[in-house]
């Protein structure tokens, strides 16, 4: 079962009330990897199943019917994508899609939901692509970056998204460069980037149970210069951090940096809002959803947050 979740702050506490349900006849249950999108002023969902390779659209709502298929079928090539990505350039907004093996692929996103061909990469020396577990696009003094982590080996890399003039053969005209790499401890997950004052921020567990830690980082204005770690051992302001299945930040008015963090074997889902000397949250609110479930995808549409929990076989 999936469901669809509104979101609404109520008295300095949050309220997560279910507004549709849906058995598989709308939303397909193969989908294994998915991300919202906003095209102009309206909001969409795209849904992949990496066995078919085919990509589907949905239009995302903020009242009844909610959820509505637009465009099915969309082909992405030969590659069996696993984590699929969005970011806006020049106005346009694209989606960033990779495959473990080591290749990512870049593709316009038309109006009409046309993709355009993928600028691809894929650095098999050096600091190579292969084997990451977290790909996470953010933006610094109005440049395009992403930053890619290996949870096996620690490998962490920035990339910066350069716009060139003209391209060839219908891909985006833009080239990738590697602009820092570094090496982090292992076993580092459930990544969540944010922003405060414009500066980007992230928080992630370290679930190696000998090791068991939480941080927040910030990013330094200048990717090429890496990162420096802002508040560390902040697990114990987690119920149980080593059960957690998911996290995910929550767009909110103003940019304010909510998250929530559910609990696959148990279906609890908490709310969370980042204390802005990152040194740990405020719980706001707990609820009991499906076990299980494999995705979760909030996004925003004008004063409204959303949830949907994907309830289909991953």
């Amino acid at each position: 079962m999936s469901q669809i979740f509104s979101i609404k702050d109520a008295d300095s506490k949050i309220s997560m009330d279910s507004i549709f349900s849906d058995d598989g006849s709308i939303l397909k249950k193969s989908y294994t990897s998915s991300v919202p999108i906003k095209i102009g002023n309206d909001t969409f969902l795209f849904a992949y199943d990496k066995n078919s390779k085919k990509l589907d659209v949905y239009s995302l709502y903020d009242k009844e019917p909610w959820i509505e298929l637009k465009k099915s079928d969309i082909d992405l090539g030969g590659h069996t994508w696993k984590i699929l990505q969005t970011f806006v350039l020049g106005n346009i907004p694209h989606l960033l899609a990779y495959e473990p093996d080591g290749y990512i692929g870049i593709y316009q996103i038309g109006n009409d939901f046309s993709l355009s061909k993928p600028y691809s990469l894929k650095y098999t020396r050096g600091t190579t692509t292969d084997g990451f577990t977290t790909v996470e696009p953010f933006t610094s003094l109005g440049q395009q970056f992403f930053l890619c982590y290996n949870n096996v080996n620690g490998r962490v890399t920035n990339f910066k998204i350069n716009v060139e003039v003209s391209s060839e053969g219908g891909s985006p005209p833009i080239r990738v460069s590697n602009v820092w790499w570094h090496k982090w401890d292992d076993s580092w997950n459930h990544f969540i980037f944010f922003t405060l004052g414009a500066a980007n921020f992230f928080f992630k567990i370290k679930t190696d149970p000998k090791k068991l830690n939480a941080n927040i980082d910030h990013i330094q204005d200048d990717p090429s210069r890496g990162g420096v770690e802002v508040g560390s051992h902040l697990d114990n302001q987690l119920d149980d951090p080593l059960s957690i299945s998911i996290v995910k930040m929550i767009p909110w008015e103003n940019g304010e940096p909510y998250f929530l963090t559910y609990t696959g074997k148990t279906g609890e889902t908490e709310i969370n809002h980042i204390h802005a000397n990152c040194q740990g949250w405020k719980k706001l609110g707990k609820i009991t959803t499906d076990k299980d479930v494999p995705m979760i995808v909030p996004y925003r549409i004008g004063t409204s947050t959303f949830a949907l929990f994907y309830g289909g076989q991953s």
